[in-house]
């Protein structure tokens, strides 16, 4: 479980010496994966890979294998489209989101409520989409094209 920033700013200012610092920064080293290294990770973890999710999230395998090597760095909404073909935890959405220097999902922001709405029913993209699309809130999930 990560801790809140202001736990993790209290440690840091509180620390006197280098040999603190570096006992700190190996502690939590883990929290600083690339985006790459966690898909990798949930791909393991849902006995997936960049090959079998290109069809539930649409994208192209190209892409994804790109992102997962790190030679690729995804948006906002193709690191959800990712997340929902994985079938991830919005926890582990948001912690993709982190991992590609995005913000989570925050429920005070319209799409961002829809997709929490959506992968708390396991919803498919094509269904978060349709939400999005009836709700009249823009930024679809299906009409990105891939860089």
């Amino acid at each position: 479980m990560e801790k809140p920033t202001k736990d993790l700013m209290n440690e840091l200012t509180s620390l006197k010496h280098k040999g603190e610092l570096d006992r700190w920064i190996e502690e939590h080293k883990h929290e600083n994966k690339s985006f790459g290294q966690y898909f990798q990770e949930l791909c393991k973890k849902y006995n997936t890979n960049p090959s079998k999710l290109s069809s539930h999230c649409a994208k192209s395998k190209s892409y994804l294998y790109k992102c997962s090597s790190n030679d690729k760095i995804p948006s906002k909404k193709a690191v959800v489209c990712i997340g929902i073909a994985l079938r991830a935890t919005l926890e582990e959405i948001n912690t993709m989101l982190k991992c590609a220097g995005h913000k989570e999902l925050y429920p005070k922001n319209m799409w961002d409520a829809i997709i929490i709405f959506g992968l708390n029913r396991g919803c498919t993209i094509y269904e978060i989409d349709s939400l999005l699309s009836e709700y009249e809130v823009s930024g679809g999930l299906l009409n990105e094209e891939e860089n």
